[in-house]
């Protein structure tokens, strides 16, 4: 798998947050307003050396561990 984008709410559903994963590249973008996503670059967040086979099983994908990952970078 090269490419996993999530699309989601945080904060009780006071901040829109896209988080997209690029070969290799981890990539965020966040707005006030679902809208406003689409005026509203992605903020390049991590690289990682490995697959993402190696990191992620999409079946089994933990959202919070992804979300506290990239806030710990």
């Amino acid at each position: 798998m090269s490419e996993y984008e999530w699309r989601g709410t945080l904060n009780e559903s006071e901040l829109f947050l896209i988080i997209k994963y690029n070969l290799g590249a981890w990539k965020v973008k966040y707005a006030e307003t679902e809208y406003d996503l689409n005026n509203v670059s992605y903020i390049y967040v991590a690289q990682e050396q490995k697959p993402m086979e190696a990191l992620l099983n999409k079946n089994e994908l933990d959202i919070n561990k992804l979300l506290t990952f990239i806030q710990w970078k």
